[in-house]
């Protein structure tokens, strides 16, 4: 990868540690969650519009920015049919290549297209396994919170921090060794008792490693869920964004279609 998309995974989320189970732990598919642990959740889940109105979502569709300073060093558009599983991946790499990446994330099979050329063989593959890596990603930095119970997810109770005379609950966030891309991440999640949302989390490479803080920020409703638009990182003139944030029942016709797809590029 090129050096904006180093950044890029190098912040983005992914799959974390095994921790011990108990017996008191609300079990989970090849995951856990303690009972101090499940209460917050669930509180979090309900003030965020609930799982119901989640689920009930059947069209996402967003641009996740990367902002240093003033300027944009990454815009990728992302839109999503959740029920049918198909996806489309549009934006331009750091050649300045426009790349447009159609594909079922259930399978991972699709078509790729380079400037509006069709990519065959190696670079088919190459660019479905990379679109596939931003969904996974890009998807979990918006929609964390409402996937706190998805199965392999370990949640234990970290305890209370004060911040600037601010008290928080702390989650600490894992996932079974055999879920997702990177399963060494760790997480520490803080919810603001108040509101039950969430206000920063810490990521950890590695367990042990030095945290990456980021602050979540500018909470907006969205068709009966709410979103934080914005993540800010402490001690970096760094940002990410979500823009043009789009949640719906209903998918615009054609959308998932190479000739649509195309056609937006031109």
């Amino acid at each position: 990868m090129k050096k904006t998309n180093h950044f890029v995974v190098a912040i983005l989320c992914a799959f974390m540690l095994q921790g011990c189970r108990s017996q008191s732990s609300r079990e989970l598919k090849d995951g856990f969650a303690d009972p101090r642990a499940t209460e917050i959740v669930e509180k979090v889940v309900t003030a965020l519009g609930g799982a119901e109105k989640f689920n009930a979502v059947r069209y996402l569709s967003f641009h996740f920015v990367v902002a240093r300073d003033t300027v944009r060093a990454s815009d990728w558009r992302h839109d999503w049919d959740r029920s049918t599983g198909e996806y489309r991946l549009q934006g331009r790499n750091d050649a300045g290549e426009e790349l447009l990446i159609l594909f079922n994330v259930n399978n991972r099979r699709g078509e790729a297209y380079k400037n509006g050329q069709t990519m065959e063989g190696e670079q088919l593959s190459s660019l479905l396994e990379f679109a596939y890596g931003r969904f996974i990603n890009d998807t979990y930095w918006l929609l964390m919170p409402y996937k706190l119970r998805d199965p392999g997810v370990m949640l234990t109770f970290d305890g209370e921090q004060t911040i600037d005379n601010q008290k928080f609950e702390i989650i600490k966030l894992a996932f079974a060794p055999s879920a997702g891309l990177t399963p060494q991440n760790v997480y520490r999640v803080f919810v603001d008792p108040a509101t039950s949302r969430i206000h920063r989390w810490e990521y950890f490479q590695d367990e042990g490693k030095e945290p990456r803080p980021a602050l979540w920020v500018d909470w907006r409703s969205f068709d009966g869920i709410t979103l934080a638009v914005e993540r800010v990182f402490e001690g970096r003139p760094s940002r990410l964004l979500f823009e043009n944030i789009v949640v719906s029942k209903d998918v615009p016709p054609g959308l998932f279609t190479a000739q649509k797809g195309l056609a937006i590029l031109e």
